[in-house]
């Protein structure tokens, strides 16, 4: 904290204090909790000056109430930088014995450990960092403790222990940004003192945590240790081989991922995997004819779901180059009963082509059983929109009637916004739908945590609030009341997650105004000077540029993709490597994209770009922001008029047709929350219907 060493005063008042105060009873009366916020304000103004002795001074009052223990941590941190060890160990241990929440309590051994250190107890101060890393919840935290007290036995000359602990960081906490270099420091040592070389399941695990945890690129490394071992059994080396390969794929790095998953296949050909997967890359790499070819192979020679998964692949990759031997081959795949969702799947895109067709009679009796299920469901919405659509043409009256449903039922997700605006409504009515709110939360956690913020101690509000959040439930209230503290504390993205996990579905049924600003909460507009340059500079819309980023990195500036997209609106290298040619920007590192400033404004261009590239059409912007200009150029060159709808229905690729829903709805989202209106036709191309022509058609 940079605290200057103040007088020897200043431990004789702690002393005393804490003989008093913690001990035996007080000698000053706890403050009203009115004043706590202010009386911590005093407190960091002196802190900030290098004044401990009166920093300690005005912390006195506060001993006896709620924060005790919060202010004893403080105590002790001071005191132990001020060099009064004794004291300072005193206040923690006074400090645990007010049975602190978790995180509280961590950082309090901690604080004793970093005394015993200075006191050259190696011993002691191994016990309390080890109470501190078993007591957190927060894996950065506990791993940053076990790296620190390996790093201590090392500076001992303890190489054994210190390669222990470096083991448990990686093995016990593989997710953690900390443990990555542990993992380093690991193999280090064990080369340096002669260790047993690790086994080969604990690296594999590793590697497969970080994997499912899209974390590609040190998960790539440690397969690729793995595999350079000679000592690997079949299993664990086709295991490592494959995790290898899908770690390739998922960073598309596609001509090494196709020469991994050829050799799979080769190895173990009763296996189809490693067959499907080298036709999937080869999809990736533009040859979707010779991809399909292979997956109809594949499918003759197998039963059930395989055979199934693999001609329902073929029949998409077919549908733009053989439309008739696609068609044929949905038409098998609707009608098998060996996997349901992918019969669903395949009768939704017999649908899709059937509505491309004018089909509209044969279109809704597919789309029936698929507009059955729960509202919430985006593709249920999907398929009630589309019937809704294409009831229009025999009963114009039944067709509005439906999509004014489907407005009504989800008017803030995607389907439910173009349903309105096809029907003409521009605007959101507020409704009451989520009951009676409580005016006040009494939540003691959330209080302190509040105390904290309001008093300008924001690290010991994160170790409240964090206490909090993984203590224990929490009502609706109490989560609007976190989230504001998360957004104060700039943990914006936590934020979001706790509204969603909170109201979930319930974001999307409308604006309930006795609960009005839950929905700004959970579409914020942090770094609001960043952005507020960004778009001045560009001339851009904010709305876009929040909505990009919300879908993109929910506000983490340290978010990475597994592609290797960085930063806040996600870029990757390449991309803004051009990007800083074209601005002017010298010595550009990717490193530099984890910056927000720099990060959003390269953002930004990259969407105005973009945007002109397309001649406006944001639906068209959006899908190349996430799939590339050039995928997105093909795919508006198969249809003769564009429109926004049918577009967003047309977009091979799953995860970019998910995104810019999203994208979409956010937009909407951000225009009608501070002030622009709900405005998803104005250059998206999406019309208000005619009876007559539900869909513009996509001859081809």
């Amino acid at each position: 904290m940079g605290i200057e060493v103040g007088p020897p005063r200043a431990t004789r008042v702690l002393r005393t204090w804490l003989a008093l105060a913690v001990v035996g009873g007080t000698a000053v009366d706890a403050l009203a909790e009115g004043d706590v916020p202010a009386r911590l304000r005093e407190v960091r103004a002196e802190v900030d000056r290098g004044k401990t002795e009166r920093a300690l001074e005005l912390l006195e009052p506060l001993a006896a109430g709620e924060l005790g223990d919060q202010v004893l941590l403080l105590r002790a941190r001071l005191l132990r930088e001020q060099g009064d060890l004794e004291a300072a160990d005193a206040a923690a241990v006074a400090g645990l014995g007010r049975k602190p929440p978790s995180e509280v309590r961590a950082r309090l051994h901690l604080e004793r450990a970093l005394v015993a250190r200075a006191r050259d107890r190696t011993t002691d101060a191994y016990r309390e960092q080890r109470s501190a890393w078993e007591t957190s919840r927060d894996r950065e935290f506990s791993v940053e403790r076990v790296v620190e007290q390996a790093r201590a036995f090392e500076a001992e000359q303890l190489p054994g222990d210190a390669l222990r602990l470096y083991e448990l960081a990686w093995q016990r906490w593989p997710l953690a940004r900390a443990s990555w270099p542990a993992f380093d420091r690991a193999r280090f040592l064990a080369r340096a003192t002669g260790a047993p070389v690790v086994p080969a399941d604990p690296l594999l695990r590793r590697a497969d945590r970080l994997r499912a945890a899209f974390e590609c690129e040190p998960a790539l490394a440690t397969y690729q240790l793995l595999l350079a071992r000679d000592d690997l059994d079949a299993e664990t080396r086709w295991r490592a081989q494959s995790g290898e390969a899908r770690c390739l794929f998922n960073r598309r790095r596609y001509p090494e991922a196709l020469e991994r998953f050829e050799l799979l296949a080769k190895t173990r050909p009763e296996d189809p995997e490693p067959s499907i997967m080298v036709a999937r890359t080869r999809a990736r790499l533009r040859q979707p004819v010779v991809a399909a070819e292979a997956l109809l192979e594949i499918a003759r020679a197998r039963r059930g779901a395989v055979r199934v998964r693999t001609q329902y692949l073929a029949a998409v990759l077919l549908r733009d180059r053989a439309p008739e031997r696609s068609r044929k081959l949905m038409l098998r795949i609707e009608r098998q009963k060996v996997v349901p969702a992918i019969a669903k799947a395949a009768r939704w895109r017999l649908a899709w082509a059937d509505l491309e067709a004018g089909n509209y009679a044969q279109a809704e009796r597919r789309l029936r059983p698929l507009a059955r299920g729960r509202v919430s469901d985006v593709e249920v919405q999907r398929a009630r929109y589309w019937r809704a659509i294409a009831r229009l043409t025999s009963d114009p009256e039944k067709g509005r009637e439906k999509l004014s449903e489907l407005a009504e039922a989800v008017p803030l997700d995607y389907y439910g916004l173009v349903a309105a605006r096809h029907l003409g409504e521009a605007s959101i009515a507020p409704k009451e739908f989520l009951g009676e709110r409580d005016a006040d939360v009494d939540d003691r956690g959330l209080r302190r945590a509040g105390w904290l913020v309001d008093g300008g101690f924001p690290e010991l509000a994160r170790d409240e609030l964090e206490s909090r959040l993984r203590g224990g439930s929490l009502s609706r209230e109490e989560r609007v009341a976190a989230a504001l503290l998360l957004h104060r504390l700039g943990d914006h993205f936590r934020a979001v997650r706790v509204l969603i996990d909170g109201f979930g579905d319930a974001l999307l049924q409308g604006i309930d105004p006795s609960w009005g600003e839950v929905w700004k909460l959970a579409w914020p507009r942090p770094y609001a000077g960043t952005v507020g340059r960004a778009v001045s500079e560009f001339g851009a819309d904010p709305a876009l540029v929040y909505a990009v980023m919300r879908e993109e990195s929910t506000y983490r500036p340290e978010a990475e993709s597994p592609a290797g997209a960085i930063g806040l609106m996600q870029l990757v290298p390449p991309t803004a490597s051009r990007i800083a040619v074209r601005l002017g920007v010298k010595g550009f590192e990717p490193e530099k994209l984890l910056a927000p400033d720099l990060n959003v404004r390269f953002g930004t261009y990259y969407l105005e770009e973009l945007l002109s590239q397309f001649e406006g059409r944001r639906p068209l912007a959006i899908a190349a922001y996430n799939a590339g200009p050039e995928a997105v150029a093909q795919w508006v060159a198969a249809h003769d008029e564009f429109d926004a709808e049918i577009f967003v229905e047309s977009i091979p690729y799953s995860e970019t047709r998910r995104y810019l829903r999203k994208v979409l709805r956010s937009y909407s989202m951000y225009r009608l929350l501070y002030g622009e209106g709900s405005s998803l036709s104005q250059g998206d191309g999406v019309r208000a219907g005619s009876a007559s022509q539900p869909i513009a058609r996509a001859d081809r």
